[in-house]
């Protein structure tokens, strides 16, 4: 490979109409994170996703940037750009009264924000509260320059309205946990409402497990009793899914969104987990 395309891994489902049809108006949604850039095309006329692909690549901003330049599939004009991130500096901001704290104000209680960051802010559908995050500019311009059009979305927005969709179907409490590269996404949902959202960092699978049984203990939440859902870079087979069910009993792959369709590629050997996120930010209005 030419450049420094040498140093990505990509991985690509598509129904192959999606490279045939260029009359079609297509979404297409991306996901920062960590070492992995993720992305799906979704088709408005079909109602359906045509196309996953994933890099792995080093990380570095020059790489991203050439990512970009020289996919094909990147190339193309979309009608709407989202882009999901999956960034630790956030804060979820009660709104009472219709007033809230200025975002960035609040996130620097937080974090520790530098010039090179810029703060954004989501709003949830279904949570009186308002998420503002940061992003490094750097990263904001690359993905920008190719798609001015682009909204940034934070994944707690994807995570947090999926499982208060999927808490619908369960009158006990559940925990839904998205694995990321070293940090885990933690939603807790009882009577249809949010409990609690947090991310946090791990570094071994005893870290993984720890948090989800502290939150079931500071809960009074039975572990053999509590509904997970696991969704992110996890599989039926992983370590991290073992690990997990060896201390709760009723662990699932958080399933595919039923409100849309998906080309027969994408649906198999359950590979979707690290693409869900990409999929629900589709329902993110």
């Amino acid at each position: 490979m030419n450049g420094l395309l040498h140093k990505v891994e990509k991985a690509e489902r598509v129904d192959e109409s999606f490279y045939f049809d260029t009359k079609t108006p297509y979404h297409l949604f991306l996901q920062l994170d960590g070492n992995f850039f993720r992305a799906v095309a979704y088709s408005n006329v079909r109602e359906k996703f045509v196309m996953q692909a994933a890099f792995s690549y080093d990380g570095k901003l020059e790489t991203l940037q050439e990512i970009f330049d020289k996919t094909d599939f990147l190339k193309r004009p979309y009608t709407k750009v989202r882009c999901m991130v999956s960034s630790l500096e956030h804060t979820l901001i009660p709104i009472m009264n219709g007033l809230s704290l200025d975002p960035e104000t609040a996130l620097g209680f937080n974090v520790n924000l530098s010039f090179n960051h810029v703060c954004l802010t989501n709003t949830i559908k279904g949570v009186d509260a308002l998420l503002s995050f940061a992003m490094q500019k750097e990263i904001v311009a690359v993905v920008k320059h190719r798609f001015p059009q682009v909204e940034f979305i934070h994944s707690a927005v994807s995570t947090i309205s999926y499982s208060l969709e999927l808490a619908k179907n369960h009158t006990e409490p559940m925990l839904h946990l998205v694995l990321h590269e070293g940090a885990l996404e933690l939603c807790l949902i009882n009577n249809g409402k949010l409990f609690l959202y947090n991310t946090f960092t791990y570094q071994t699978l005893e870290d993984l497990v720890y948090y989800p049984l502290f939150i079931a203990e500071q809960f009074n939440l039975n572990p053999t009793q509590l509904y997970l859902n696991l969704s992110g870079n996890v599989s039926p087979h992983s370590p991290e899914f073992e690990m997990i069910k060896k201390y709760f009993s009723v662990v699932n792959l958080a399933p595919l969104d039923i409100r849309s369709k998906y080309a027969i590629r994408m649906e198999e050997e359950q590979i979707y987990p690290p693409f869900l996120t990409l999929f629900t930010a589709r329902l993110c209005e």
